[in-house]
């Protein structure tokens, strides 16, 4: 008999993986640093989030952004994303980028998310 490719998994680890992984990948952004408060999922592609989009009946609101988390660490393989908060509607003015989960946007930009881009590139 042939050796498991996979030892030590049981058949519900190697489901649950495929499953986990099948799943489109979201963007999580929260109201209060370490992933709390209220918050509102983003699909994760090449998309602009308008403060309409952060203040509708799911949304965060504008000016609420504290930490923002995928939501499985898996990437798409051969692509990177990049998040960027932008102060004012539109992705305009000042904003700031990240490449991944992120438990505090940091001082300079907390409670001043107005809009997000979501950028997909080929590495």
């Amino acid at each position: 008999m042939a050796e498991s490719p996979l030892p030590n998994r049981s058949q519900n680890d190697i489901f649950a993986a495929l499953q986990a992984a099948s799943k489109p990948l979201t963007l999580e952004v929260f109201a209060d640093e370490n992933y709390r408060g209220k918050s509102q999922q983003l699909p994760a592609r090449d998309a602009r989030y308008s403060a309409a989009d952060l203040t509708g009946p799911n949304g965060v609101g504008t000016g609420t952004v504290s930490s923002l988390r995928f939501s499985r660490t898996g990437k798409a393989p051969g692509y990177i994303y990049s998040v960027e908060l932008f102060a004012e509607d539109g992705c305009k003015g000042p904003s700031k980028a990240f490449y991944d989960s992120t438990e505090y946007v940091g001082a300079d930009f907390n409670d001043r998310t107005c809009s997000i881009r979501i950028t997909l590139w080929s590495e």
